[in-house]
């Protein structure tokens, strides 16, 4: 028995090619191997969990070393569900009264965890695993209340439901408007909205800025960010940084600020020296690039890139940059990417 398939190929002409019933078994025989496929790599990555994984731990107050009771601890344990998707086994438990912590999972490969006392800023760390069984202690800063500083943070942007259009929006971007009713961008005619410390507002008028990114002439992601004349910015990258740049690096630098700065994906955020030489901020990118297009309030088409960040700025002039968040949930501050 022989069957014949018309196909079409590159050339828009058609051919006939024969084949034979073996051919079908073949096919049929191959999606039955990638089920078989599926069900034994799944099941070979579900067995390659470690079970019955022991996690223990003290957590320490970073600077008198002592141990903190009570401190809340939170662990969250990968394991393979299937060929595709994973699963996560998630604990919470508080410490005892020298500071000690311990919890068992059923099976897993990576565990992700964060601690924190009502008197202590969080920390997270992350961990894959080696072997059944896992120390994780945690050295924790004290909180260090600061009544002068100002906040506007993309994490909360969702829960105020601000429009992205809104000045205190935290969303620094490029803006190309079409040329007419059109999709074709005006590449010359490119607004960037900058942010002003001073306002903690968005802003298009970039002599009113602190820093904004350089535009350029193209339809383009920008990659460079440029600093007020008078002022500066100083970038800060993942390897700087341990657990949070929230939480870390808690007073702005005297010197080494640079007028522009060229984006490499590894940064976590910048300093900023304001142009008004009078107020320090810290900015935490966001890691998710924005790329959007459609029509804006007009009905004009437009197409926007940039990043979403958070500003924690010193009003009294000061260097001073402590943060603190007493009810942050830690399982947020493991799993969204707006807290890293």
């Amino acid at each position: 028995m022989e069957i014949t398939l018309d196909i079409k190929i590159s050339t828009l002409s058609s051919c006939h090619i024969m084949y034979d019933k073996n051919f079908l078994h073949f096919i049929l025989k191959s999606k039955l191997l990638t089920i078989v496929f599926y069900v034994v790599t799944s099941v070979f990555l579900q067995e390659s969990d470690f079970k019955e994984i022991n996690v223990t731990g003290i957590v320490t107050d970073k600077e008198t070393h002592k141990p903190v009771p009570n401190a809340e601890v939170f662990l969250q344990c990968e394991y393979h569900v299937d060929f595709e998707n994973n699963g996560y086994e998630k604990i919470t438990v508080f410490t005892d009264s020298l500071g000690r912590y311990s919890v068992t999972f059923k099976r897993g490969f990576n565990v992700e965890s964060a601690a924190k006392s009502s008197s202590h800023n969080p920390y997270r760390i992350y961990n894959k695993l080696s072997f059944d069984s896992l120390t994780i202690n945690f050295e924790l800063e004290k909180i260090i209340h600061n009544s002068a500083l100002k906040t506007l943070m993309y994490v909360d942007s969702f829960d105020e439901v601000l429009d992205e259009d809104s000045p205190k929006f935290p969303f620094l971007r490029i803006q190309i408007p079409s040329l007419d009713t059109t999709a074709i961008l005006d590449t010359n005619n490119i607004t960037t909205y900058g942010f002003d410390i001073a306002t903690m507002q968005m802003n298009n008028d970039t002599n009113e800025c602190d820093f904004w990114f350089v535009p350029g002439n193209q339809d383009k992601e920008p990659n460079v960010i440029r600093a007020n004349a008078t002022g500066g910015i100083f970038p800060v990258y993942e390897t700087d940084i341990n657990s949070s740049f929230f939480f870390e690096l808690n007073e702005a630098p005297v010197k080494g600020y640079q007028n522009e700065i060229y984006l490499t994906g590894k940064e976590e955020g910048f300093f900023v020296l304001a142009r008004d030489k009078r107020f320090y901020a810290k900015i935490i990118l966001h890691k998710w690039k924005i790329d959007n297009s459609g029509p804006d309030k007009n009905d004009k088409y437009t197409k926007q890139y940039g990043l979403n960040f958070s500003c924690i700025a010193q009003s009294n002039g000061t260097r001073n940059l402590h943060f603190s968040r007493e009810q942050l949930n830690l399982s947020d501050f493991v799993i969204d990417g707006r807290w890293r």
